[in-house]
């Protein structure tokens, strides 16, 4: 592994911990929480499982739909996306223990937990899109329906394009 390398899959850790810790901290302030969290934190709420862990599920879902969409066209390096998805749940499970002592009573407090924690997940994010390394899993599931529905709907309208329109050769 190349030195370059090397310091870009460092740069994608620390993206993912900040992704962690303020996604931990804007769910602490308790007034919603990010879409990508919203399902796992619902359902920790309702079995016995962390958030992180259900993070690292829906993640692990996330990567299985995504090697049967494309079947041998799913690349190999994106098989990487399992780690990065246990990583992420991981971190968001350290987060939630580092921000477990903060108590947000008031709103304006709550508000400027919420901020605070929006920032850290845009610098993470920043972060993991600098690194050009690897697929977040809910990222890879999107490109990959995208990519699918778009070859769906682009094939549909050249089908329909040329039976409207008459061959002028």
């Amino acid at each position: 592994m190349t030195r370059q390398l090397m310091k870009r899959y460092i740069i994608l850790i620390a993206g993912l911990f900040l992704m962690g810790l303020g996604t931990a901290l804007v769910t602490k302030a308790n007034i919603g929480t990010s879409p990508i969290a919203s399902v796992p934190y619902v359902l920790s709420l309702k079995f016995p499982l962390s958030m992180g862990l259900m993070t690292i599920l829906l993640c692990l879902l996330f990567v299985v739909i995504q090697v049967l969409l494309l079947g041998k066209q799913f690349p190999r390096m994106q098989y990487l996306q399992v780690f990065v998805g246990v990583l992420f749940g991981l971190f968001l499970d350290m987060g939630a223990y580092i921000v477990s002592s903060l108590n947000f009573t008031m709103y304006f407090m709550k508000i400027l937990a919420l901020l605070t924690g929006c920032m850290i997940l845009a610098i993470g994010i920043y972060l993991q899109i600098i690194a050009n390394t690897i697929l977040n899993p809910g990222e890879g599931i999107v490109k990959v329906i995208s990519e699918k529905l778009g070859a769906i709907i682009m094939s549909g309208k050249r089908r329909r394009t040329s039976q409207r329109i008459p061959n002028l050769e």
